[in-house]
């Protein structure tokens, strides 16, 4: 049984449990939780329950989801949280954790927290409010272990170790070495750090990896640390003095969330603020409306194209039989190549440089798979219409609409990245619809040409 159906089952359960008043069996259920799945379950509840679950989890386990929650189930929840408990749980979170739970929660609540929380607490966390949530700034903890270049490994390392047994890192691979003015110089992996030397200066053993400004888009981050393989990414500004780092789990919620953004445009959507499961049908509803209508406003130019052909049609209606087969499949290529090029544009595999490489690449390909579909084209419109010259009309015009809606899958995603766009947005139905429209014109000009309409 899949962890979803489980979620299900349980959060039925609780309604049930909780309706009836057996809290005993709330308990049971909630003790033997995994705790990466209170999320989830909260989703799925009521929001009238929600508040009632911070009751049966401790403080530890609920600083482990508490800043991940989605801003409407975070107000529902926290509601079940009393005020002490809640500035106990935020004192134990990380800088970066706490900032992002500070961005969602309602102003009262915020006040409440700035009040009662110890000042040093605040200190840490207000230099990362000052930057968006989709930035590195954003992403960033400043609670990283940093040294002098001067400081000998061995003093670094019995440093770093004491401060951690606290708990005041936010992350334990690498020492951050700057020099006297806060400069980033490089870093020090912690498990090479030990087999050094212990009298050598960390300068002598520094690294220096790849930096990134506060102001950095959270997707160029993500590219970053893929293409070097990192564990973490120092954060420096812009005359290079280190102000924190973004570590690899942040980096990891960064792809999540981007490729779940990209699939969304891709599909012709515009992203919900909630999930899906919290979202109201209005706002479904408005997620897609946009595309939708403005899809059958162009999709109407269809319409117009077969007016215009309205007479050759007329006269030779069995043409008529295989406009869907080739629209279709115009759709499928071009949504293909539109795919290839957006995921490697995305991976930083292909620049705008490379603009007229990929239409070359895509021509190729295009001519390919049109040579493998005209003959099995050619043998089904043959045993439909047992006509040859629409047969032969059907074979050159999939050849025709495949080369054209593979350039064109592959023109948009680059025009998109011109226009300082992102390239997802050229989405699956805008595809579809344009071959529609060129695929039909082709189609009947051929037709025209081959039977002499």
């Amino acid at each position: 049984m899949s962890s979803e159906v489980n979620i299900e089952e349980l959060s039925e359960k609780l309604i049930a449990y909780f309706e009836s008043g057996e809290i005993d069996n709330v308990k049971a259920i909630l003790e033997s939780m995994d705790i990466s799945y209170i999320p989830d379950l909260l989703k799925r509840l009521d929001p009238q329950f929600r508040p009632l679950i911070a009751h049966f989890l401790s403080n530890e386990s609920i600083s482990k989801f508490i800043d991940k929650l989605e801003d409407e189930i975070l107000l529902d929840f926290v509601k079940g949280i009393p005020p002490s408990r809640l500035v106990r749980i935020a004192s134990e979170l990380p800088a970066d954790e706490l900032a992002d739970l500070l961005i969602k929660l309602p102003p009262s609540t915020k006040r409440l927290l700035y009040r009662e929380l110890p000042y040093w607490k605040i200190e840490e966390v207000k230099p990362l409010l000052e930057y968006p949530p989709e930035t590195a700034g954003g992403l960033m903890t400043n609670q990283i272990p940093i040294f002098h270049k001067d400081r000998k490994v061995g003093e670094a390392l019995e440093e770093f170790t004491l401060t951690l047994k606290f708990h005041r890192y936010d992350t334990s691979n690498y020492l951050y070495v700057v020099d006297g003015k806060g400069d980033f110089l490089g870093w020090a992996k912690v498990t090479e750090a030990i087999t050094v030397p212990r009298n050598k200066t960390l300068n002598e053993v520094i690294k220096k990896p790849p930096t990134v400004l506060p102001d950095t888009d959270q997707e160029e981050v993500a590219k970053l640390v893929a293409r070097y393989d990192l564990e973490e990414i120092p954060v420096v500004d812009k005359k290079g003095r280190l102000l924190g780092a973004i570590t690899s789990d942040d980096v990891i919620d960064v792809i999540i969330s981007e490729a779940s953004e990209d699939i969304i445009k891709f599909g012709g959507t515009v992203e919900l603020e909630h999930s899906y499961l919290v979202a109201k049908i209005s706002d479904l509803i408005k997620s897609r409306a946009i595309w939708i209508i403005l899809l059958y406003i162009l999709e109407s130019l269809t319409a117009n194209v077969l007016k215009f052909f309205e007479g050759e049609l007329t006269k030779v209606v069995a043409l008529s039989f295989f406009i869907p087969l080739l629209i279709d499949s115009g759709g499928n290529v071009g949504s293909q190549s539109a795919t290839l090029v957006i995921r490697a544009l995305a991976l930083g595999e292909l620049t705008t440089k490379d603009f007229i490489k990929v239409l070359f690449r895509e021509s190729l390909t295009a001519l390919g798979l049109g040579a493998l579909l005209s003959p099995i084209a050619f043998g089904i419109a043959y045993t439909v219409s047992w006509d040859v010259r629409i047969s032969v009309v059907v074979a050159l015009s999939i050849i025709a609409v495949v080369f054209l809606s593979s350039l064109t899958g592959g023109f948009l995603p680059f025009l998109a990245r011109a226009l300082k766009l992102d390239p997802a947005i050229i989405s699956a139905p805008l595809i579809t619809t344009l071959s529609d429209i060129l695929g039909l014109t082709l189609y009947f000009v051929l037709a025209m040409l081959v039977l002499g309409l």
